[in-house]
């Protein structure tokens, strides 16, 4: 069986999608759910109005919005990758999260 792949120009034009305004699941619920099924991967989804069955990645999607994809122009996919890795230790370790009492999670988990 062949697997999907997408390209870096693939990824690259939908980034540059997301950046017009262009909803990502639109550009990719098909391809997605294709590979996923290539992959024996099983597709779970919140139920529609019912964002707060995924509350926890939802603000953390938010969060990296923000902080991360907003403010970056990407060059390549080793660039986003380079970025989101470096913000993300950042997240995990240096940046204070106020829903555990504003300490890192990083301290949390060293703490327990």
């Amino acid at each position: 069986m062949k697997k999907s792949r997408f390209t870096e120009s693939q990824i690259m034009a939908i980034l540059k999608q997301h950046e017009a305004g262009i909803s990502i699941p639109e550009l990719l619920s098909g391809p997605l759910i294709n590979w996923a099924t290539e992959n024996l991967i099983t597709m779970l989804f919140i139920q529609p109005g019912m964002p707060t069955q995924n509350a926890y990645i939802e603000r953390f999607n938010r969060t990296g919005r923000h902080e991360w994809l907003d403010l970056h122009q990407f060059e390549s996919v080793e660039h986003a990758q380079l970025l989101a890795t470096q913000w993300l230790w950042k997240y995990n370790n240096e940046r204070p999260n106020t829903s555990i009492g504003g300490v890192t999670p990083r301290w949390l988990l060293e703490a327990a």
